[in-house]
C-alpha cells in the first residue's frame, strides 16, 4: 500500500513539473514563470518564433501567430502591446513590426549574449532571408551578423526606409502606434520606401504591409484589402 501512495505521489510531481514547463528556441526548456527583460536597448540580436510547426497564441492579440497579421515580435514587456517598432540591419534594411507578444526569458539572452527581439518568420525573412531557425545559439556563435537597431515609429507595418524619419522616436520614449496628432501619417509620406518593382515587392509576407509601389519606391497605400495588414481594409487608396 504504501508503495502504490509513493509511486501514485511520484507521478502527480512529475505532471506539476512538465506541466509548469514551455519549450524555446534551440530546444530549450523555460517554467512559464520565467523572468524577462522590461530593459529597452538600442540594439538586439533578432530570432524567430511563431512559424510552422511553432505556432502559438499570442499574448497581445490572442490570436494564434498562423493567422494574425505577420510583421510581429515580442517585447511586449518592454514597450507595451501594439506599438509599432522600426528595426533597422547595419546594411540599411528596414521593416516595421507589431508588439504583439512577450519575450524572450531572460536566460535566452544571457544565452545569446545580446538583448533579442525574438520575430516573426517574415521579419527574419526579410531582414535577413531567414523564414525559421534563426535562435540565440546563431545569436552566439556570429556575433552582429543578426543585429538591428530599434526604435517605436508611427510608420505603418512592413518594409521601410531604414534613413530617419518624422514618424521615429527614441527607443525608450513614450507613445506607440498610435503616435500623437498630426505626426504619424506626416512621417510615413515624407520619405521614399524600399526600392520595387511592383506591388508584390513591398507585400512580401502572408499578410498585406499598407504599402504599395510608387515610382519605384514602396509607400503607405493599397489597392485591395489583400494589402491591408491585420483585419484592416482599403478604402479610398489606404488601410483603415
Amino acid at each position: 500500500m504504501m508503495l502504490k501512495s509513493a509511486l501514485v505521489a511520484g507521478f502527480a510531481l512529475a505532471v506539476v513539473a512538465c506541466s509548469g514547463a514551455s519549450e524555446t528556441g534551440d530546444g530549450e526548456v523555460a517554467a512559464d514563470t520565467q523572468n524577462m527583460s522590461t530593459a529597452i536597448h538600442t540594439t538586439y540580436g533578432i530570432t524567430t518564433f511563431g512559424g510552422p510547426g511553432d505556432y502559438q497564441t499570442l499574448a497581445c492579440t490572442g490570436k494564434s501567430s498562423r493567422v494574425d497579421q505577420q510583421y510581429f515580435v515580442a517585447s511586449s514587456q518592454r514597450y507595451g502591446c501594439g506599438v509599432h517598432l522600426k528595426l533597422v540591419t547595419a546594411s540599411g534594411k528596414c521593416v516595421v513590426a507589431r508588439t504583439d507578444d512577450a519575450g524572450p526569458a531572460t536566460f535566452v539572452e544571457t544565452h545569446a549574449g545580446i538583448a533579442v527581439m525574438d520575430s516573426s518568420p517574415t521579419v527574419t525573412k526579410y531582414l535577413f532571408g531567414i523564414s525559421d531557425g534563426l535562435g540565440n545559439s546563431d545569436l552566439r556563435q556570429h556575433p552582429g551578423r543578426y543585429n538591428v537597431t530599434v526604435t517605436k515609429t508611427t510608420l505603418p507595418l512592413g518594409p521601410c526606409d531604414g534613413s530617419a524619419d518624422p514618424g521615429t522616436s527614441d527607443p525608450g520614449s513614450g507613445g506607440g502606434s498610435g503616435g500623437g496628432s498630426g505626426g504619424g501619417s506626416g512621417g510615413g509620406s515624407s520619405g521614399g520606401g524600399a526600392s520595387c518593382h511592383a506591388d508584390g515587392d513591398c507585400n512580401p509576407g502572408n499578410d498585406g504591409s499598407g504599402m504599395i509601389c510608387t515610382s519605384g519606391e514602396c509607400v503607405s497605400g493599397c489597392h485591395s484589402n489583400a494589402q491591408c495588414p491585420g483585419n484592416t481594409t482599403c478604402h479610398g487608396g489606404q488601410c483603415q
